[in-house]
C-alpha cells in the first residue's frame, strides 16, 4: 500500500517552465506549457501529445537498431539505445523527463524508461529523470536498480523530500525498514506537510512492530490530507494491530467511502469483522474484494484461514 511520490512533478514543472520560456522556440514553448496544463488536469493523453510536440520542435533524435535487449547491460548514466540526439535547446531533456512521467502514469513503462534515458543522454545530471526511471524500476519490481537511481537523484538534488520518500519506500520493498525510516524522517524534516510520507513512515513503524508510532503517523497523514483514503486504511491496520477491531472497522469504512474499490480495505474490514465474530459482514467484504480483484483469492483464503486458526486458541 505504500505510495510512490509523483509530487516531484510540481518541482520539475516549475523548473521546466522557467527553462522553456527562456530557451525554447515559441511553438515548442506553447506545446510544453499545454503539456503542463494537461498533466495538472489529469489529461495524460493530451499531455503526452503536447510533450511529444515540444520534443519534436526542440530536438532531433536518431536511434540505432538494437542488437539485444537494451536493458540487459544498462549503465545508469548512459542510455544505450540512443545513438545521437541533436539538441536545439536544453529544455528538450525536461520535455523527455516530463513525458516519461506521463508514460509512467499510463503504465507505458518501456516508453517511460526510454524517455528517461533520452533525457539523461542530453542532461546527465537531471535528477528528475533519475527519479522517474527509479519509479519505472519500482513498477517492474526491480528494486535494487530503483535504489541506485534514487541514490543518484538524491545526490544531485539533496533537498527534494519526494526523492527521499521514493527511496524510503524502495528500501521498504527491500526489507530495510531502518533505512526507510531514515529517508522518511529526512523527507519530513525538509517538508513536514507531506501526508503520503507520514503514511509511508507509518508502515515502516509497523515493520518494526511499533504500532503506536505507526498509528500516530497515520493520524498525521489524515490530518494533512483528510480526503486521502490510504490514511484511513493505515489507521485501520494500526488499530487491528492493537486489537481495536471495532474502531478499525470504522476506519476501513471511511477509506471505502473515499475509495470504494480499495481491495485491501474490504479485505481488512472483513478480517476485523471475523475477529469480532461477525461472519456475515466479513463474507460480504470478502466477496467484494474477490469481485474487484479475482487474483487476490489465494492470498485472501490464506489470511482468512490464519484468523480462524487463531480464533480457535
Amino acid at each position: 500500500m505504500q505510495r510512490c511520490s509523483i509530487a516531484l512533478v510540481v518541482w520539475l514543472l516549475g523548473l521546466s517552465a522557467l527553462t522553456v520560456a527562456a530557451q525554447t522556440p515559441h511553438n515548442a514553448q506553447e506545446c510544453f506549457q499545454r503539456g503542463q496544463a494537461h498533466f495538472a488536469q489529469g489529461d495524460y493523453a493530451g499531455a503526452h501529445a503536447d510533450y511529444t510536440c515540444a520534443i519534436e520542435l526542440s530536438s532531433r533524435l536518431t536511434q540505432r537498431r538494437p542488437t539485444e535487449d537494451p536493458r540487459a547491460n544498462m549503465v545508469e548514466r548512459a542510455p544505450v539505445e540512443v545513438d545521437d540526439i541533436r539538441v536545439l535547446t536544453p529544455a528538450t531533456a525536461l520535455a523527455y523527463a516530463n513525458r516519461a512521467l506521463v508514460r509512467y502514469q499510463l503504465a507505458d513503462y518501456d516508453g517511460a524508461w526510454q524517455d528517461c534515458n533520452r533525457a539523461l543522454a542530453i542532461q546527465p545530471r537531471l535528477a528528475a529523470a533519475f527519479n522517474q526511471r527509479g519509479m519505472v524500476w519500482c513498477a517492474r519490481h526491480e528494486y535494487e536498480r530503483a535504489l541506485r537511481d534514487f541514490d543518484q537523484a538524491i545526490l544531485l538534488s539533496p533537498r527534494e523530500p519526494e526523492l527521499r520518500n521514493n527511496r524510503g519506500r524502495t528500501r521498504m520493498k527491500l526489507g530495510d525498514a531502518e533505512g526507510a525510516l531514515s529517508d522518511f524522517n529526512e523527507a519530513l524534516r525538509l517538508n513536514p506537510r507531506l501526508a503520503q510520507v507520514y503514511f509511508n513512515r507509518g508502515f515502516a513503524w509497523r515493520a518494526k512492530r511499533e504500532f503506536e508510532r505507526a498509528l500516530q503517523d497515520f493520524e498525521q497523514a489524515i490530518k494533512r490530507a483528510p480526503k486521502m483514503a490510504e490514511g484511513y486504511f493505515g489507521r485501520g491496520v494500526a488499530l487491528c494491530d492493537t486489537h481495536h477491531y471495532e474502531l478499525a472497522i470504522g476506519a476501513f469504512t471511511r477509506a471505502l467511502e473515499l475509495d470504494p474499490v480499495m481491495t485491501h480495505a474490504h479485505v481488512n474490514r472483513g478480517l476485523a469483522s471475523l475477529w469480532l465474530g461477525h461472519a456475515t459482514e466479513a463474507e460480504r467484504d470478502f466477496a467484494n474484494a474477490r469481485a474487484i480483484d479475482p487474483e487476490l483469492n489465494a492470498e485472501l483464503e490464506e489470511r482468512i484461514a490464519k484468523v480462524k486458526e487463531l480464533l480457535k486458541k
